[in-house]
């Protein structure tokens, strides 16, 4: 997925479906609300920075190696999102 697209609204929980996904990159767009929880094992970079993103982080599969969420409005605890993450 691609970035700065001009995306604007939720990330469709549906999205989490994708047993493919390796990659989300949906960063510079205007998304809102949460980041949906549930991807599937083999996701393992997510770009989401610089949209308008709410509350916690959700948890990851443990494939994930990089997450960038910088410049969103997420609120919760980063070590306790992160915490069974072995690759980050």
């Amino acid at each position: 997925m691609n970035r700065a697209n001009g995306l604007a609204g939720v990330i469709p929980q549906e999205i989490v479906s994708l047993e493919k996904l390796d990659v989300l990159g949906l960063e510079q767009n205007s998304l809102i609300g949460p980041i949906p929880s549930g991807f599937a094992e083999g996701l393992y970079r997510v770009r989401l920075q610089n949209n308008a993103l709410s509350g916690p982080l959700p948890a990851f599969p443990e494939s994930v190696l990089t997450i960038q969420v910088e410049e969103n409005r997420l609120s919760g605890d980063l070590a306790e999102a992160v915490v069974n993450l072995p690759n980050l």
